[in-house]
C-alpha cells in the first residue's frame, strides 16, 4: 500500500511543470503530487470535461500552487505550442516537463497499416520531441530542467499484439538518452520513468475482459499480475513517487536512465 511520507524536502515548490496526457491516470497523479510538493502545474488533453474535473482535484492539493488547464492535442503542434506558451504566460518560465502523453494500438503485426504507424510516433515520439524542443530554451536560461519521458514496461518486454507500441517506447529510450547526453551542460536531466501494469486503465481492462469470457474479476486480476513479482496492481501513487523524484533537486547527479516501476514484472536484469 502507498504511504504518503512528506519528510524528504524535494526542492520543488514555486517550480512550474508541464504534464502531458494528465487528466486521469498516472499523469494526473503525477500533477496531483507535482502540486502537493508546492510546484505550478499546467495539465492538458483533449477531454475538456475529465480536463477541467481534474483541475479542480489538482487545485484542492496544491499546497500554496497553482494549477492550470489547457485542452491540448499532442497531434497539433499549434496545440502543443499554446501549451507552452500559455504556462509561461502564466507562470513565467517552465522547469520540470513529463511527456506522459501516449496512446497504444492492438494489432496483430500482419494487420498493421502505414498510418497506424504514423499515428502512434506522432504521439508518443513526434509529441514529446516538440514540447521539449519548446521548454529547453527557458531551462537553458535558468540552468536549470527536468524532462521525464514516461514510457512502458513493453520498451524493456516486448509484449503481444504491441508491435507498434513495442516500438515506439523502445525509440523513446533512445531518444531520452540522446537529449540526457546533449544539455546536460545546461543543467538540464533527462530521464525516463516506466510504469508497469497499475490500477489504472489495467482495472477496467479486467473488468472488460471478465465481462467478454464470462469469468469472475478475482481470477482475470489472478491472471493478469501472476508475472508480477509483488502479485499486485501498482497504486498511481507510486508511480508518480517515481516522477517526483526524478524532477527533484535529489536527482542531481541522474540522466540518461529508465526507471521501471513495475512491480518487478520485466524479467531481464
Amino acid at each position: 500500500m502507498y504511504l504518503e511520507m512528506s519528510f524528504m524536502d524535494l526542492g520543488l515548490r514555486g517550480k512550474t511543470a508541464i504534464v502531458t496526457g494528465s487528466s486521469m491516470g498516472l499523469g494526473l497523479a503525477v500533477a496531483k503530487e507535482l502540486a502537493r510538493e508546492g510546484c505550478n502545474v499546467t495539465i492538458c488533453s483533449r477531454g475538456e470535461e475529465a480536463l477541467f474535473a481534474a483541475q479542480k482535484e489538482i487545485q484542492a492539493q496544491a499546497d500554496g500552487a497553482q494549477g492550470h488547464a489547457v485542452m491540448t492535442d499532442m497531434e497539433r503542434s499549434e496545440d502543443i505550442n499554446r501549451l507552452v506558451s500559455e504556462t509561461v504566460d502564466r507562470f513565467g518560465t517552465v522547469h520540470i516537463l513529463v511527456n506522459n502523453a501516449g496512446t497504444s494500438i492492438t494489432k496483430d503485426f500482419l494487420d498493421v497499416e502505414r498510418e497506424d504507424w504514423t499515428k502512434i510516433f506522432q504521439m508518443i515520439i513526434v509529441g514529446a520531441s516538440e514540447a521539449s524542443k519548446l521548454v529547453i530554451p527557458y531551462m537553458q536560461k535558468q540552468k536549470w530542467g527536468r524532462i521525464i519521458n514516461v514510457g512502458s514496461a513493453s520498451s524493456k518486454q516486448p509484449r503481444p499484439r504491441r508491435v507498434l507500441s513495442n516500438t515506439a517506447k523502445t525509440a523513446l529510450l533512445s531518444f531520452t538518452k540522446t537529449l540526457a547526453r546533449e544539455f546536460v551542460k545546461d543543467g538540464i536531466l533527462v530521464n525516463c520513468a516506466i510504469p508497469g501494469r497499475f490500477d489504472t486503465h489495467w482495472r477496467e481492462r479486467i473488468e472488460k475482459m471478465a465481462k467478454d469470457q464470462g469469468r469472475g474479476e478475482e481470477d482475470v486480476y489472478a491472471e493478469v499480475v501472476k508475472d508480477i513479482t509483488m502479485s499486485r496492481l501498482g497504486q498511481p501513487e507510486e508511480f508518480a513517487a517515481m516522477v517526483l523524484f526524478l524532477a527533484s533537486e535529489r536527482a542531481s547527479f541522474i540522466s540518461g536512465v529508465a526507471y521501471a516501476v513495475d512491480g518487478g514484472e520485466i524479467s531481464s536484469i
